[in-house]
């Protein structure tokens, strides 16, 4: 079977890099790589446990990436080489900020490459803070395996 292809839903093309992204960073820390399952536009962010992070600039981003069905509990695991039994676990949500950190990071570097100043913020935890209104926000949903995991990408 070959790779499962997405489409971005109309006006969001641009936030298949940190889908991407994010798929690749995940995928070392679980049994199975990890594919994009469906992808739609959402009128809020996600209120399930994870971390939010914030790219500040011309454009500013937030990206959230959230627990579903033990997939962020695993890559969380598989990245502090640590048994997790809680995504509320003071350690893996520190992983899980780890994790995100390191996709929006590295598209925070292409958004500068490209000649946008931003800044990055650190990883935030619990619920996106009520200050950030998102105009657009893509739900991003991945598999990996049985396990599923989400990350959000919204635009101020």
């Amino acid at each position: 079977m070959g790779k499962k292809i997405f489409i971005m839903p109309q006006g969001m093309d641009e936030y298949s890099i940190i889908a991407d992204q994010a798929a690749k960073t995940l995928s070392p820390y679980l049994d199975e790589e990890v594919e994009v399952e469906s992808v739609k536009l959402i009128s809020n962010f996600p209120s399930a446990p994870g971390a939010w992070q914030v790219i500040e600039g011309e454009d500013t981003v937030i990206c959230t990436l959230f627990e579903e069905d033990g997939g962020l509990l695993e890559a969380a695991s598989g990245f502090a080489k640590e048994d997790f039994d809680s995504i509320d676990n003071e350690d893996a949500l520190d992983a899980v900020g780890e994790l995100l950190n390191h996709i929006v990071g590295n598209v925070a570097k292409s958004m500068s490459e490209s000649g946008k100043k931003c800044e990055l913020l650190p990883p935030m935890y619990g619920e996106v803070d009520n200050g950030y209104i998102a105009d657009r926000i893509c739900r991003v949903n991945l598999r990996s395996g049985n396990a599923k995991m989400g990350i959000s990408i919204g635009v101020l």
